[in-house]
């Protein structure tokens, strides 16, 4: 499922998601040579919690990273430079969208578009095995 969301300031989102049994909402936010994709977990945020902290990474990697393969490279355009991120989202604003400023990050995959794409078809067991140009950043 792939859906384009205007908002009030013009911006153009992409909205499009896949996980086992879940559909996660993915927005794309291409500026230039680089991207920033957004996948609200909040739809598994009770699965994801009884996880240990190693598992729910693993699983936020695989996710952000498979979304990215399938979907950003397209919609990231000619970036080069791309941060993937996980987030939970409450709900939506008064006028129906997804309510980003309250949004609450939980971890970030920051590097090139390339390694990115590569990465989701990698066999790596934790995510030290990971690429080192593939930077995580854990919030919760």
């Amino acid at each position: 499922m792939l859906r384009m969301i205007s908002t009030m300031s013009g911006l153009v989102l992409w909205v499009s998601g896949t996980i086992a049994a879940e559909t996660l909402p993915t927005f794309y936010f291409p500026e230039g040579e680089s991207c920033t994709a957004l996948v609200d977990f909040q739809k598994i945020r009770g699965d994801l919690t009884k996880k240990s902290e190693e598992e729910r990474s693993q699983t936020i990697v695989r996710q952000l990273l498979t979304e990215f393969s399938a979907n950003g490279v397209n919609k990231c355009g000619t970036a080069k430079q791309v941060r993937l991120m996980a987030v939970y989202i409450p709900g939506t604003d008064n006028y129906g969208r997804p309510d980003f400023p309250n949004r609450i990050n939980i971890l970030r995959l920051n590097g090139s578009a390339t390694e990115m794409a590569a990465a989701a078809h990698q066999d790596w067991k934790t995510t030290k095995d990971l690429n080192p140009a593939i930077r995580i950043e854990r919030f919760q």
